[in-house]
């Protein structure tokens, strides 16, 4: 694959990850979709710049981690039960 291929590929993948972490937020409750929106969309454009695939790839797994936890945090709270531990 050349280059533009694979930025091409990221691009891709960059548009269904942040497709998929906004799926996340709809998970969460009402009050705070505004703020979490807001996050993933600060997340994207603080990385927009990188074009190492590993690194990208390290990135895109620790978002879909963090948002998995978020979604378990408020659901937890929401059936009065104590929080996941954060992940590492």
């Amino acid at each position: 694959k050349t280059f533009r291929d694979q930025l091409q590929y990221f691009a891709m993948s960059g548009r269904l990850l942040y497709r998929r972490l906004l799926k996340k937020v709809l998970e969460l409750p009402r009050e705070r979709h505004d703020y979490y929106k807001h996050f993933v969309r600060q997340g994207f454009a603080s990385h927009a710049d990188e074009d190492d695939p590993e690194r990208l790839q390290q990135i895109a797994d620790r978002a879909l981690k963090d948002a998995s936890w978020v979604v378990s945090k408020y659901a937890a709270e929401a059936a009065n039960e104590s929080p996941p531990p954060p992940p590492m």
